[in-house]
């Protein structure tokens, strides 16, 4: 940008030089119609300049983001046999090394990247790292991402959820669907939270990464109770009644999901 403003000050300097040593006749046509040419040609670098700043910023913190990247790379294969460590399959790496870059300043997203970078450098794991993984991430929020963790922790595959219909009545279904994919509060879901938590998981089932079925419960009603006995379901039992002006009764319905065998893989991959 620097040799862009040189060159233009260098044309303008000139410009007016040329102006000065005009026949005077000509002033009162040339120098206005110069002037505005002058302040045209000022703008043009300073819009430019407005319009990739984003851009610019980016690049100059490239450099510190590749260094950071080395870092969390180093911390994860630090236990791994040098000879291991293995060139990744460029098909991974260049997208995975790219989409880390914009995720730095937050500690899920970036996580998730390095994780499936040092997996892909590590001949034992490199095999198991599918090129959609990196998509999959883009695609995700730090909330994401931290419900999957948090699922995988729980070493289980299958877990309960609810919804609510409002019906006309317990045994009479006719009705419609209100909230749906209401999950245990430990998994940070509460009232004040609770769309976000249930777009998440709509998208985790987008992805593929898990399913959702209220066609199928677990016979073990106890574990339903502590949805059923929170501030969203308790909620609804008790504002359910006046929201409809025929569908009076907030049912609570149960329902499991399940990890899918991408989502398996997805975790093996990037969060374990």
């Amino acid at each position: 940008m620097i040799k862009i403003n040189n060159g233009l000050n260098t044309f303008l300097d000139a410009a007016g030089k040329t102006l000065k040593t005009a026949p005077k006749l000509y002033d009162d046509l040339v120098q206005p119609t110069a002037k505005q040419l002058g302040k045209t040609l000022e703008l043009i670098p300073r819009s430019i300049n407005a319009a990739l700043s984003p851009a610019w910023n980016w690049v100059i913190h490239r450099e510190y983001n590749m260094a950071e990247t080395e870092k969390l790379l180093s911390e994860k294969l630090k236990n791994v046999d040098p000879n291991k460590i293995v060139q990744p399959e460029a098909y991974v790496a260049v997208p995975a090394l790219q989409a880390i870059s914009y995720s730095m300043n937050n500690d899920e997203l970036r996580n998730l990247y390095a994780n499936l970078l040092s997996k892909s450098m590590n001949v034992d794991t490199k095999d198991s790292v599918h090129p959609s993984f990196v998509e999959i991430i883009k695609q995700m929020s730090p909330l994401e991402a931290n419900l999957l963790k948090q699922f995988n922790d729980e070493n289980k595959n299958s877990f309960p959820i609810g919804k609510i219909r409002l019906q006309i009545s317990e045994n009479n279904d006719e009705g419609v669907e209100w909230l749906l994919h209401i999950i245990d509060h430990k998994f940070g879901m509460k009232l004040s939270n609770y769309t976000q938590y249930s777009v998440s998981l709509e998208n985790l089932q987008r992805l593929q990464l898990i399913t959702i079925d209220y066609k199928t419960r677990f016979v073990n009603k106890s574990l339903y109770s502590e949805i059923e006995n929170g501030d969203i379901v308790n909620h609804c039992k008790t504002s359910g009644p006046s929201l409809h002006k025929y569908y009076k009764y907030p049912k609570f319905v149960e329902g499991q999901f399940s990890i899918t065998n991408l989502g398996r893989e997805f975790i093996s991959t990037c969060i374990d």
